[in-house]
């Protein structure tokens, strides 16, 4: 992961964690992927698919085991307009 690429962080709890340890993730953390985005503008019927990737990272302050899941920049839900 290049180090330029700048992080966000969203933990859903309260988890004390440290952003370089999970800055480098890589192919031996690796625990799993896939993911299928169906994306259609105007009734075109247009599909893409785009690729997760989830890590498992040991943090080193307190021990414990969690999770990452690696989004790329642009995904997220945006609400449909009224």
């Amino acid at each position: 992961m290049e180090a330029s690429k700048k992080w966000k962080l969203t933990s859903f709890h309260q988890v004390d964690i440290d952003t370089d340890e999970i800055s480098h993730l890589d192919v031996d953390t690796l625990i799993g992927h896939g993911g299928n985005i169906k994306v259609s503008r105007d009734g075109s019927g247009c599909e893409a698919t785009r690729e997760r990737k989830i890590y498992q990272v040991a943090l080193k302050k307190n021990g414990m085991t969690v999770a990452v899941k690696q989004l790329d920049q642009g995904d997220g839900y945006i609400a449909p307009g009224k």
